[in-house]
């Protein structure tokens, strides 16, 4: 009998490294860019719960759905203002920053994020979609003096759902 070919591709499987990764951005209708990152985190998801307790002392944990606890996290070293990554970090802060004078003001522009463990050759091998995600905060780490270290913004964004793509 022959193997399945979900079978056959998971004895092909060879596990991800964790430094081999694409960080995109894609819009529908706009600009799309891939930006390089130290680090990517915060691709989690946690099923919520509501606990019941019985007439006879016992409890049941029912699942309530979705929710996404954290937020995404990237790390690079500090660039040009010129870039994409920039030029759209800049737009939602200028955006928020007069979205309290201009109530006309819609919404925040969003990208959906897939991020992509790639293989030896360069191929997606796992990937994962953060949809409809938005910037929540950006952090330039510390200046020192003492230390002869890069200087790393960290951006934090937020995102309505979490797929694994493939």
């Amino acid at each position: 009998m022959a193997d399945s070919p979900a079978s056959q591709s998971a004895a092909k499987w060879i596990p991800p490294v964790a430094f081999y990764f694409q960080v995109n951005f894609q819009r529908m209708g706009g600009p799309n860019f891939r930006a390089s990152f130290l680090e990517a985190g915060g691709l989690s998801w946690d099923l919520g719960k509501k606990v019941y307790r019985g007439n006879n002392g016992s409890f049941q944990a029912v699942p309530t759905g979705l929710t996404y606890p954290t937020n995404m996290t990237l790390k690079r070293p500090l660039g040009p203002m010129s870039g994409s990554l920039a030029k759209w970090l800049k737009e939602c802060h200028d955006f928020i920053s007069s979205a309290r004078k201009d109530k006309d003001k819609k919404a925040v522009m969003t990208y959906d994020i897939v991020i992509h463990l790639m293989d030896k050759d360069g191929k997606p091998q796992a990937s994962w979609q953060c949809i409809n995600a938005y910037p929540m905060k950006w952090n330039l780490g510390n200046f020192a003096s003492d230390k002869s270290e890069m200087a790393i913004e960290t951006i934090e964004l937020a995102y309505a759902r979490l797929e694994r793509v493939n």
